[in-house]
């Protein structure tokens, strides 16, 4: 269960949300648009220090960096998705 919400809902729902509907619709691909996104989508992860949050908020960079440069959503679910399937298997080692 842990694995089909952490590499599966997670991405495609947070990728609608932070590159579809703010960096693209919100925003245009805007500059301000990105960095909006990074911080809400650091925010979002509750961060609970410096180096928190700039692993989540330079994650949120890097996926609405690669939103705004190919515009398409399905190549950050795929990244988001890889990051995470990462994240999760790491805990088991």
């Amino acid at each position: 269960m842990l694995l089909v919400l952490t590499v599966i809902a997670a991405p495609i729902v947070e990728e609608f949300v932070f590159r579809g509907l703010i960096v693209k619709q919100a925003f245009k691909f805007s500059k301000l648009g990105v960095g909006v996104s990074t911080f809400l989508f650091g925010a979002l992860h509750m961060p609970t220090d410096i180096g928190s949050w700039i692993l989540y908020g330079g994650m949120g960079l890097v996926l609405a960096l690669v939103y705004q440069k190919t515009q398409k959503l399905e190549c950050s679910i795929a990244l988001h998705a890889v990051n995470n399937f990462l994240g999760v298997i790491s805990m088991f080692f």
